[in-house]
């Protein structure tokens, strides 16, 4: 069942998502903002030997659930965890900020997936070179990254700054390979189908930390 604000967009951008992360069996997981838990636990699912950490700070009040509120929002995502028995999912309540994500990175953080989904926009990043910069470390954390960009509208929220990150240009894809240039990052938009916003796979050559090391650095206060 799908759940979670705006719950008829989840299962086709999962079913899209998927298969890309099949192509890469990964060991370790990120969700980030994780939407009430909806694709963390698609992906603890498919994937039940990988650790897959959800980082959400329980800020969403949206849901098609009425048994939980904006403060339920972590208590929803463990009780169906739990409910459908996957161990497997890690949930760390944490506000993510860019200078989080840089520590991740500093650290030697590395997941061999990470899902940015529905994210990009709640980030304080006020023009294009704090995009950039913040996309350069985020892409640092996974050797595959599943992105999704908020379209140049401004009626979204932050759409404002999101106007400026493009910057007269509204194509994601020359927006992030600007944001990339020299990384030796490939970009490669994918489901153009999907119209929610575009979906895009990130690939780097790092190696992945162990799931040990990720949950020691990602669980902790530091």
């Amino acid at each position: 069942m799908s759940f979670g604000y705006n719950p008829e967009r989840n299962a086709p951008r999962w079913d899209a998502i998927r298969p890309r992360l099949e192509a890469r069996k990964p060991m370790s997981v990120a969700d980030y903002g994780s939407n009430w838990g909806f694709f963390s636990l698609e992906a603890a699912a498919a994937f039940p030997e990988a650790l897959v950490v959800s980082i959400e700070d329980g800020g969403m009040a949206h849901t098609d659930d009425p048994r939980w509120g904006k403060a339920g929002m972590l208590e929803h995502h463990r009780a169906e965890a739990a409910r459908r028995g996957l161990g497997n999912n890690v949930v760390v309540p944490r506000h993510i900020t860019e200078e989080w994500l840089s520590r991740l990175a500093e650290a030697g953080v590395r997941f061999d997936a990470q899902m940015v989904l529905s994210f990009l926009h709640w980030l304080d990043l006020p023009g294009p070179a704090d995009f950039d910069r913040c996309i350069r470390t985020a892409v640092r954390l996974a050797r595959t990254t599943i992105l999704e960009m908020p379209k140049a509208e401004p009626h979204q929220h932050n759409g404002a700054q999101i106007l400026r990150w493009y910057d007269g240009d509204p194509d994601p894809q020359r927006l992030l390979e600007r944001a990339l240039a020299g990384t030796g990052a490939e970009v490669e938009r994918f489901a153009l189908d999907v119209a929610y916003r575009p979906l895009f796979e990130i690939r780097t050559a790092d190696a992945a930390s162990t799931p040990e090391f990720i949950i020691s650095v990602v669980g902790s206060d530091g």
